[in-house]
């Protein structure tokens, strides 16, 4: 099970064992790495057209910490634009809604 939400209460309430793992940051070069698996395994193209840059990766990284679930939110409506071939960079992403949850926002 995989969530950023703490079930632990929920469970206990059930009498089920839960343990919960923080997973509070994820390196540019793993993020790297899931983007670029996930490209492979959706995209239409082989290579896939579109690639992240290095500061498209740390701007991620940066809004979302290790919530992939985030990203992969967020980039669904970047790839719902249609962007064109080549390498999303941060100026790219930056043109769609900030992602980082505002002042007394809950992430």
């Amino acid at each position: 099970m995989g969530t950023h939400d703490d079930m632990a209460p929920l469970f206990a309430g059930q009498r089920l064992p839960l343990a919960t793992v923080r997973l509070d940051s994820i390196t540019p070069a793993r993020m790297q790495e899931v983007l670029t698996r996930r490209l492979a395994l959706c995209a239409l193209d082989d290579p896939p057209a579109i690639t992240f840059s290095a500061d498209a990766v740390r701007y991620l990284c940066d809004a979302f910490g290790s919530n992939l679930r985030g990203v992969e939110c967020y980039l669904y409506e970047v790839f719902q634009s249609k962007p064109a071939r080549g390498s999303l960079t941060s100026g790219i992403l930056a043109r769609f809604e900030d992602p980082r949850p505002g002042p007394g926002e809950v992430e």
